[in-house]
């Protein structure tokens, strides 16, 4: 787990890195700002999508008789 956490990292500096040298070298649009942010809004919200159905269909939410924080029922 590690790995991955560590390599995910390197790869959003990489990735960075490369957008931030492509901007500067082509100008700053708005229109691809805006696109990108969404594009990071939509795969994190498809990333929390996974988690929860799948922690729903393991049956962990229904055997703890609904959702908690901090071992607090809400």
């Amino acid at each position: 787990m590690m790995i991955g956490a560590a390599l995910t990292f390197l790869l959003l500096i990489a990735f960075d890195q490369y957008q931030r040298r492509k901007q500067e070298a082509k100008g700053y649009s708005t229109f691809r700002l805006s696109l990108l942010m969404a594009t990071g809004i939509g795969l994190h919200n498809f990333g929390d999508g996974l988690a929860i159905g799948s922690s729903f269909s393991l049956g962990s939410v229904a055997q703890r008789g609904g959702f908690s924080w901090w071992g607090q029922e809400v």
